[in-house]
């Protein structure tokens, strides 16, 4: 599948739709039955959580920071710069993190998407696809209530697109897999830049930034007016 964010600083979009949990149910019959069984009658959730509309943690924010740099100059020189990414790492990228660990990655453009990245590092692979990802997960050891005894906690700025959709809907992926994001679906590239205005004004301290018409991709940085300081005559 061709990967959904094109290029460092392209216009991307996501068109996810989220599909329902797929859960099962062990249905009993009229017969009484003992207390042990009844610990066997569950819902037992066979999807990831996915949840939209979360904080971004504060590292995935460091980690855009450090990875903006001027794009381009302009005919107008220092009064007006544009701020995007380096290679590989504009607003058209995603960007996340997994559980506790210091992992905080963007995905590739050769439709590696963040997801299956992060989780083939944290079970101990190294930035795979889904088949690895997926092989990964199979191999966890549930416990009697049927959640995984190792879940994952994993942040995209962005949704997952609908293939990483059907991944996380599988059966070897738990209710206790919990899968975060800050941003509805839709979104673009510029929607991203202008949630890391704070950052870039951090980085760039002498301009305040926007995304303009004329670099929709980025942040355009606009040299803040140093207003002269008023000399009193002293007698």
């Amino acid at each position: 599948m061709k990967s959904e964010y094109v290029k460092s600083n392209a216009l991307c979009r996501s068109v996810t739709k989220r599909q329902p949990t797929g859960q099962g149910l062990n249905i009993a019959d009229n017969c009484p039955y003992k207390v042990s069984q009844a610990k066997l009658i569950r819902v037992v959730q066979r999807a990831a959580k996915l949840m939209e509309g979360q904080t971004i943690p504060d590292r995935v924010r460091n980690f855009r920071k450090n990875h903006m740099s001027l794009v381009h100059s302009t005919k107008l020189g220092s009064k007006i710069i544009h701020v995007g990414g380096k290679l590989g790492c504009g607003f058209g990228m995603n960007a996340g993190c997994i559980s506790s660990e210091y992992t905080t990655i963007f995905n590739e453009y050769n439709g590696v998407h963040t997801e299956p990245r992060l989780i083939t590092k944290k079970y101990g692979g190294w930035y795979g696809r889904w088949k690895n990802a997926d092989q990964l997960i199979a191999k966890r050891v549930s416990d009697q209530s049927g959640l995984t005894k190792s879940p994952f906690y994993l942040f995209t700025e962005r949704p997952p697109c609908p293939d990483c959709t059907l991944h996380f809907n599988k059966a070897i992926y738990k209710a206790n897999d919990e899968v975060r994001s800050y941003f509805a679906s839709g979104v673009t590239s510029g929607d991203v830049a202008k949630e890391y205005i704070p950052e870039a004004e951090m980085k760039f301290p002498d301009y305040s930034f926007s995304v303009e018409r004329g670099y929709p991709d980025g942040l355009t940085g606009r040299k803040k007016i140093v207003s002269p300081k008023i000399q009193t005559a002293t007698k």
